[in-house]
Parts: C-alpha cells; sequence; structure tokens
C-alpha cells in the first residue's frame, strides 16, 4: 500500500545514483575545471518587468538543467535600451546583472551602493523613471569579467555618453569601470567601487568585447574609436586595467556607421570582427599574446535591396563559419577559404512572422549549447535559431522564430566574452561542460519539462512552475537524503508558479517529486540547496 510518509524506493535508488554521479562530476572539476565555464549560462531579457500584460515582464534564460528553459521572472529593470551585462558563478548560477542605470544581485534587489552607475546628464534623464528602459549607450557597451579565477571580485567595464554642443550630439567619451564583491553582505554582494574613469576619449557607440589573453588568465578588452580607424586595446589583470595600443589599422567608420552593429572574436580568439551594414565586414587577425590586430580585410555583403541600419555577427564553435545578419537576410561565410567573400551563401530569408512586431534578423549570441542564437531587430517575443552552425549551407539548420520568449525582450541579451577560451595551446571548446546533446533541439513550452524548478542551485526559496496543465491537486514535494519529505505544495496552473520556502534547510542535494492529485507519479528531479 502506497504511503507518503518517504520518497518512494526508485527515488531514493536514483538519489543515491545521482550522488554517484555528483562525486565523479566533483572529481571532472578538479581535474577540468569545468565548473569554471558556466559564468554565461543565465541570460536576461525582458520589457516592463512588472506589467500585468502577459505580453510584457522579464524573462531568464536558463542553460543549467537538462534542457534550455524559458520562464518569467519579476525583476525591476527593464533591457531595451541593448546596454546589458550580467555575470554568473563558476556552477552557473546568476550573481548579479545590470542595464547601465544600476546593478542588482541574483535575488532581484539592488546591490548595496549599487545605484548610479554612469551618473551624469544622460543618466539623469534616462535612469531615474521607474519605467526606465535601461542606459542608452548602445550594445556592447557594459561587459563584466572576473578579476581571476576568484568567484567573488568582477568588474564591471562601462561607456559612459555626454552631450556635446556645437554640434549638438551625443559622445561616448568615458570609459569606466565599478567593482563588485559577492562575497560581501553574505553572499548578497556590494559594489566596493564606481564610475571610476579608465580612460577617456571618443569611443564608439556600444561595440566593446574582450578575449582571454594567451595566459588563459588575464583579459584583452577591446573598443573602436569614433567615426575614425582607431581600436583601444586594454589589457586588463591583477594590477588593475590600463592601455597597451591605441592603433590605427583599416578603413575609418563614416559619420552614418556609428552603432547598428556588432563586434566579437573568433571562438579561438585569433580574429576580431567587426559589423555594421554602413561598414560592411571589417577582419583582423588577433594575437593574444602581444594584444596586437594585423592582416585587415574588408568583406563586402549582398544586402540585396535591402538598406538595413542594423545587423548581426556570429561564429560557429569550430571557427569556420562566419554568420552575418540583414534584417531580411541570413548570410553564411566560410573564414577557411582563401575567398571568404567569395563563399557568401545565403541560409535564411525572413519568412514574413511577426509576433508582434517584424521578427527580421539582427544581433546574435552563441549559447553555451553551442547553438546560435539571432534576435530579430525589433522588440519581439520569439528568437530564431542556428541549430547545427559547424554545418556547411542549408545544412546549419536555421530555424525562424524557434523559441517563444514568452514576453517581449527589447532585441537585446547580454554581452559576453568566451569565457571557455584557455591558454594559448589548449584545446578550444566553446561549449565545454554542457551536459546537453547539442545536436538536439532546445526545449521550450510545450517541449519543456511538465514542470520547472528553479533557482537550482537555491538559497531561500524555489518556484515551480508547470508548463502544462496538471490534475486538480497535484503536489510537489521535496525530499532530503533519508527520504524524509521536508516540503510540500500544491502546484499552480500553466505560468502560474508556486514559490517554496528553505528556510532552515541544510545545504546539500535533494530530490523533488510531481504527483497527480489521485497519487500517479508525473515526475522528479534534483535540487541543490546551498
Amino acid at each position: 500500500m502506497e504511503h507518503h510518509y518517504g520518497a518512494p524506493l526508485f527515488l531514493i535508488y536514483k538519489f543515491m545514483k545521482s550522488f554517484k554521479l555528483i562525486s565523479t562530476l566533483i572529481i571532472i572539476f578538479f581535474i577540468g575545471h569545468l565548473q569554471a565555464q558556466k559564468k554565461d549560462y543565465i541570460w536576461l531579457a525582458g520589457d516592463d518587468s512588472f506589467s500585468t500584460n502577459p505580453n510584457f515582464g522579464g524573462i531568464t534564460v536558463n542553460f543549467n538543467n537538462d534542457a534550455l528553459q524559458i520562464y518569467k521572472e519579476d525583476r525591476y529593470m527593464n533591457f531595451s535600451n541593448g546596454n546589458e551585462a550580467a555575470i554568473s558563478s563558476y556552477s552557473g548560477s546568476l550573481l548579479f546583472y545590470t542595464n547601465g542605470c544600476s546593478l542588482a544581485n541574483y535575488q532581484n534587489e539592488m546591490l548595496e551602493n549599487g545605484d548610479s552607475i554612469n551618473i551624469g546628464s544622460i543618466f539623469n534623464s534616462y535612469c531615474t523613471d521607474s519605467n526606465s528602459d535601461g542606459y542608452p549607450s548602445g550594445f556592447q557597451s557594459s561587459i563584466i569579467l572576473p578579476l581571476s579565477n576568484e568567484d567573488s571580485i568582477y568588474y564591471l567595464f562601462h561607456k559612459r555618453v555626454v552631450i556635446v554642443n556645437n554640434p549638438l550630439s551625443i559622445l561616448s567619451l568615458d570609459l569606466l569601470s565599478s567593482v563588485v564583491d559577492m562575497s560581501a553582505n553574505n553572499g548578497q554582494g556590494k559594489v566596493i567601487s564606481k564610475n571610476q574613469i579608465v580612460f577617456q576619449d571618443t569611443f564608439s557607440y556600444g561595440d566593446m568585447t574582450a578575449v582571454r589573453h594567451a595566459n588563459g588568465e588575464e583579459w584583452w578588452l577591446v573598443t573602436p574609436g569614433r567615426r575614425n580607424n582607431k581600436y583601444f586595446v586594454f589589457k586588463f589583470d591583477s594590477g588593475g586595467i590600463s592601455l597597451t595600443h591605441e592603433l590605427e589599422i583599416g578603413d575609418p567608420t563614416p559619420p552614418a556607421g556609428e552603432g547598428g552593429g556588432q563586434v566579437l572574436f573568433s571562438p579561438d580568439g585569433s580574429k576580431y570582427i567587426r559589423f555594421n551594414p554602413h561598414n560592411k565586414i571589417r577582419m583582423f587577425d588577433f594575437d593574444r599574446t602581444t594584444g596586437l590586430l594585423s592582416n585587415y580585410q574588408n568583406i563586402d555583403v549582398d544586402f540585396g535591396n535591402e538598406s538595413p541600419f542594423d545587423g548581426g555577427l556570429l561564429i560557429s564553435p569550430s571557427g569556420q563559419y562566419l554568420y552575418v545578419s540583414v534584417k531580411r537576410h541570413l548570410y553564411q561565410m566560410d573564414l577557411f577559404s582563401a575567398d571568404v567573400e567569395g563563399s557568401q551563401t545565403l541560409v535564411g530569408d525572413y519568412d514574413g512572422y511577426a509576433d508582434p512586431l517584424a521578427a527580421n534578423f539582427g544581433r546574435g549570441l552563441m549559447g553555451p549549447d553551442c547553438k546560435l542564437y539571432v534576435f530579430p531587430g525589433n522588440d519581439n517575443r520569439v528568437v530564431h535559431v542556428i541549430h547545427n552552425p559547424n554545418e556547411l549551407g542549408l545544412n546549419c539548420n536555421f530555424e525562424q522564430h524557434a523559441l517563444n520568449t514568452l514576453t517581449h525582450h527589447g532585441s537585446t541579451f547580454p554581452n559576453f566574452p568566451n569565457f571557455r577560451l584557455g591558454a594559448l595551446g589548449e584545446p578550444v571548446s566553446p561549449c565545454a561542460g554542457y551536459t546537453v546533446n547539442s545536436t538536439e533541439a532546445p526545449v521550450f513550452n510545450s517541449g519543456l519539462p511538465l514542470v520547472s524548478v528553479f533557482p537550482n542551485p537555491a538559497s531561500e526559496y524555489v518556484r515551480v512552475l508547470p508548463n502544462r496543465p496538471l490534475s486538480e491537486g497535484a503536489v510537489w514535494s521535496l525530499y532530503d537524503g533519508m527520504g524524509r519529505r521536508v516540503r510540500t505544495a500544491i502546484a499552480g496552473g500553466v505560468n502560474e508558479g508556486v514559490e517554496v520556502s528553505l528556510s532552515g534547510m541544510p545545504s546539500g542535494l535533494y530530490v523533488w517529486e510531481l504527483r497527480a492529485g489521485h497519487g500517479g507519479h508525473l515526475g522528479s528531479g534534483k535540487v541543490v540547496v546551498r
């Protein structure tokens, strides 16, 4: 006869197998440092976070579990202006994030001293309203880098813009740094330094990225100059950040060519590529030892009849294929070819889908699963996916509006470097440590598990979010290592999360089970409490 005082025997058996698996993973961690590679496993986006309109709200994209998960999450911060950065811990737990106005921790609360990032006249105009969409300094204007292999001190590098008269214009003149200590306030974090001037010049609008030094520890931070052919290369190490090179190379940027594009390094850091539709593709070789750019190439793109304002770049995990998005078209180019420009192949034509605005093709981001995610150029509720980016031509399997993000996302996601790039000569694997077969499509909406349980690891609470209708009275239970039920809750409806307190629970691995109202088993999983 079934009872509900302890976990079913098969759950305890699964728990013991999980314990062995975790022991193995811990060994792998110390050997291969795989845990140090999950700092980009949480992506945040969304407009009007606390809106009662179901089409709006904050969203979280989580790569930590057995399948990509997308869920709504209330937070005071909106991300429509594109100036977004976030960072997670070695183990993939969200630490803090910013939209250029302030800094918030993983509990969606402002960090101590985390207000007034980028303070100034533009801040006063755009950041003081409770409905602010964020600081308007352009896509890739902020990036968060760890000081070393520690998991406590992080530097936020961010560009501040100012209004200049005669003629009237908005310029990016200051590169600033703000420092966060996540060990402060019992792990809640604190900003210990902010708005410190790193360097002053006329920088481009956005277009800031970083790559690991050849030693695998330090960083190179690169940002172009404004309307010229300058490139500022900074070295960031344990001694802080300093300008190493001010290079003049390649074609200058014309007045109409600022912003509206994207910059990125190849997965192995050997190429630095910059693109917007006014300047085509500007590609350089990059020396991770010296920080020097060389071998400039200007690569034309066939826009057809389009005159797009913005566009995006992506590179396959293998480093061979460059993907270029120009509003209605997605092209692939072979970077290993002697004629890169001549290798241009059309792999996607916009199909007219809108949700609610046109879901055309804008900037992109590689996921930890080695899929490439292309965001629409307009505010939307979908994301396009290149499922097999290492394959030639149409075999790359580009799927339009493949992901439903549940709410509008403002066409903006965080700016990340490749955290999984090691020292020069080490194998390059931008998806090292990811457990899901990258040939499988991400799971979302109807394909999600019956319920999503997050955050995981958790500290103060978990949320139980049904992804499909459940039988009335479905019960979610949490069991400790002895098989004792320590928490229980009645599951809600679809997209109606139930918050379960973890107050007073010891750290460790727990098993959850979902049972139907009549007692039948529906599903189970694991939660780590820290």
